[in-house]
């Protein structure tokens, strides 16, 4: 856990002191092929996911993700509207915090599927590192609620590390890597386009 937190600091560091490049931007879309580990439910999960967001004044956005997973007719899906604020620490560097409606989905063939809505609370930096890297470090807090008296309540915790590397001037390449509290796991690997 030590190393873990020394790590962690050592990025918000790198991203903190870079002042040269210009701020991250909002305006972009973005879709990728997906591959999750999940701990509890075994399979080689793979699928792709689709997102997009768009800047407000005064430093808000609004932003929407699509992801979805499936292995030997288990489906695992995601879907969130949210609205976001970043306050600008450095040139470079803003605070995120951001607000998400949710809906899960969890389906098997010929099992049937439970659907559950709730909120999801997002707090992470970003940082245009050079004119070509953007980084990000993100904490993520789902509250699904009750999905069943005998599942309980699905409330996972994230902490997501994304990196985007631009070949043009509106085009990048992203990877992304989600780590739940519990084990489960997500990489993302795709492409960027800023409007």
């Amino acid at each position: 856990m030590k190393n873990k937190l020394v790590g962690i600091l050592g990025i918000c560091g790198l991203l903190a002191f870079n002042v040269q490049a210009e701020r991250p931007s909002f305006n972009f879309v973005e879709a990728g092929a997906t591959d999750l580990d999940h701990e509890t439910v075994e399979g080689d999960f793979t699928g792709f996911e689709i997102s997009g967001s768009y800047e407000l004044p005064d430093d808000f956005y609004i932003i929407g993700k699509y992801v979805t997973t499936e292995d030997e007719g288990i489906e695992m899906s995601n879907k969130l509207v949210g609205i976001g604020y970043h306050y600008h620490l450095f040139k470079n560097t803003v605070l995120v915090l951001q607000l998400d409606a949710v809906e899960v989905v969890f389906g098997r063939r010929d099992a049937g599927e439970f659907e559950e809505k709730g909120f999801q609370w997002n707090l992470g930096i970003r940082s245009q590192i050079t004119d070509a890297l953007e980084a990000g470090l993100t904490a993520k807090y789902l509250d699904a609620y009750e999905v069943d008296p005998e599942f309980g309540n699905y409330r996972p915790s994230y902490l997501t590390l994304d990196l985007s590397y631009k070949v043009y001037d509106e085009v990048a390449f992203y990877l992304e890597y989600e780590k739940e509290k519990e084990g489960s796991t997500r990489s993302v690997l795709g492409f960027k386009y800023y409007y």
